[in-house]
């Protein structure tokens, strides 16, 4: 039976755990930026029919200088459109798509649930937070290929305003980092009853009686 103090203890572990994957290890951010780098470059190279993704470690020495970003973990990337001299430079933050990746292992591994589950929870839950990171960045670069000499689509001003609407949500919200990393957990992880043994221990059903409660009943019948 699970104890009310299993909620504090899922809490303490989430904390540690959660301070554990997102400690500034040594080489840690080289490591994630060339992943993120290779893979950005195998989904992303080609986009659409005219258009062209490139993940760069650092700009072209005689490209136009860009302010650095104050923010930590920057992907530079240039993009390129068939028949324009020029591509635009910009960057992309990892820094939050590992946030969202190390909080919902956290929250996974936390969890007081059996082991085979949790390793269950954790192989979808990586694949569905991979896959926003993914999602973040398509919307990113979907919205720089809609403007200025590179623009490859050309959407409605309603489809303009949905999808600003999406990119300033999804990739200009620090909040919404910390945000879906609770509705895939929640998603891959938990189950009805585990809501009911950890917030209410007193309505798991009892054990069925043993060899002794038989043996008892035996003993009032033969009384009687």
């Amino acid at each position: 039976m699970r104890k009310p103090k299993a909620i504090p203890g899922f809490f303490l572990r989430l904390l540690l755990i959660y301070g554990v994957l997102a400690a500034p290890w040594p080489a840690l951010d080289r490591v994630y930026l060339s992943c993120f780098r290779a893979v950005g470059n195998r989904l992303f190279g080609s986009f659409g029919s005219e258009g062209t993704v490139e993940f760069v470690k650092e700009y072209p020495v005689n490209a136009a200088r860009i302010s650095p970003p104050e923010e930590k973990w920057p992907v530079k990337f240039i993009l390129r459109k068939k028949n324009v001299r020029h591509g635009f430079m910009g960057h992309y933050l990892a820094r939050h798509g590992y946030m969202a990746l190390t909080l919902v292992m956290a929250l996974i591994l936390a969890t007081p649930i059996p082991w085979s589950r949790r390793w269950k929870s954790l192989f979808w839950g990586l694949i569905l937070a991979n896959g926003f990171i993914v999602f973040r960045v398509f919307v990113a670069l979907l919205n720089e290929f809609t403007q200025g000499p590179i623009a490859l689509f050309s959407p409605t001003p309603f489809g303009k305003k949905v999808l600003q609407l999406t990119f300033d949500i999804l990739t200009r919200s620090p909040e919404f980092t910390f945000v879906v990393p609770f509705f895939i957990w929640i998603l891959v992880t938990l189950r009805k009853e585990d809501f009911e043994r950890w917030l209410n221990p007193a309505m798991i059903k009892a054990p069925p009686r043993g060899n002794d409660g038989r043996k008892n009943s035996k003993r009032r019948k033969g009384r009687s």
